[in-house]
């Protein structure tokens, strides 16, 4: 169920800068979201996942379509490429070296179709241990992000407990590793 921007802001009343949606790889682009969030004077965050796996990203009319759509809203887009590839549940995780060639291919067809494109990396904070093997570069990532969830227990499961994390510890790997990455790279 999508909630659109007007009916948050008028709901919370509040002006919100930035609303965010997740579009999974190979579906349609947003339009009418799009839309109602250019109405509201806010920026779109899309969160674009290949939940097919890695195989499906190349280089074809899809990718462009999609790039060139993103062109035409003549806003900044924040886009949120295959996010949490740390983890295990994600369909695009277990292969950095592909994951880093796909971002990459995303990366430059955005650079080349839609400048107005924000690549945003996100990582969830944990696993910590493969976060680095699958950073693309400074050159490809125009801001870092991070997922971190405030629970009581991990995946609803008692035996998983997560009382004992801080929500500013969690972020302190992924802070202190990619704080100086900056928008538009080096």
């Amino acid at each position: 169920m999508v909630i659109w921007p007007n009916l948050i802001n008028e709901l919370t009343g509040k002006k919100h800068a930035s609303f965010f949606y997740y579009v999974g790889y190979g579906q349609p682009f947003p339009e009418k979201w799009i839309e109602e969030v250019k109405s509201v004077g806010a920026i779109p965050h899309i969160a674009w996942e290949p939940n097919d796996g890695l195989d499906v990203v190349k280089d074809d009319e899809y990718l462009r379509t999609f790039a060139r759509r993103l062109r035409e809203t003549e806003v900044p887009v924040f886009l949120r490429f295959a996010s949490e590839m740390n983890g295990a549940w994600t369909a695009y995780t277990g292969d950095p070296e592909k994951y880093v060639e796909k971002w990459r291919l995303v990366h430059d067809v955005m650079e080349e179709e839609a400048p107005n494109v924000i690549m945003v990396w996100t990582v969830f904070t944990f696993p910590q241990s493969n976060i680095l093997d699958y950073y693309p570069g400074d050159d490809y990532v125009d801001w870092v992000g991070v997922n971190i969830y405030n629970v009581v227990y991990h995946n609803n499961d008692t035996r998983q407990k997560a009382a004992h994390e801080d929500p500013l510890e969690l972020l302190d790997f992924v802070y202190n590793n990619f704080r100086n990455v900056v928008w538009g790279g080096n």
